[in-house]
């Protein structure tokens, strides 16, 4: 007579979920190296755009001085290079920089940079106060090629927080697009 496997699949979700949490902490403990590849300038050295070389989003937390405040945490990213949905024959990345909905954040500030085998092919600059969310877009007449994207982001919360600023850039991978 079988026995029951009723617990069967329940204990093979659980060994999944710790297999992932093993995975993830492997990964945060010894980044991969895919993705790692650089664009090069024409010489073969490495240009500033190497995907993986950054982290394509990190984070940070303002601390309050006072007790009556909470702590705000801001994400930073990129997402990789794309053909645009919005704009045919175009490419684009999209950097983003996201906060505790409800933080009125000083002042937010997002360059961001598209490079195309090996040079920048094109730049945007936005920024915002008195909110805590903001996104920016980079984009170029679609060229078949190597793509990276990178984000400067620069952070200031409101009074009364710690650290006065932030700042951090963000990379994507390279993304190899056919046009």
């Amino acid at each position: 007579m079988p026995i029951s496997t009723g617990l069967r699949p329940w204990f093979l979700v659980l060994a999944l979920l710790v297999a992932l949490a093993g995975t993830a902490l492997a990964l945060l403990v010894h980044p991969s190296s895919a993705g790692a590849a650089c664009v090069n300038d024409r010489a073969g050295a490495p240009v500033r755009a190497c995907g993986g070389g950054l982290p394509q989003s990190t984070s940070f937390t303002f601390q309050p001085s006072s007790r009556a405040l909470s702590a705000i945490l801001c994400t930073v990213s990129i997402d990789n290079p794309h053909p645009s949905s919005h704009v045919g024959g175009t490419v684009n990345v999209v950097s983003h920089i996201n906060c505790s909905p409800g933080s009125l954040m000083a002042l937010l500030s997002l360059d961001t940079e598209l490079w195309r085998s090996g040079g920048r092919v094109a730049s945007a600059h936005s920024q915002i106060a008195g909110f805590y969310w903001l996104d920016n877009n980079a984009a170029v007449g679609c060229v078949s090629g190597g793509y990276v994207g990178n984000a400067t982001a620069r952070l200031t919360p409101p009074p009364g927080y710690t650290p006065a600023s932030a700042s951090a850039t963000v990379t994507s991978p390279l993304v190899t697009i056919a046009c």
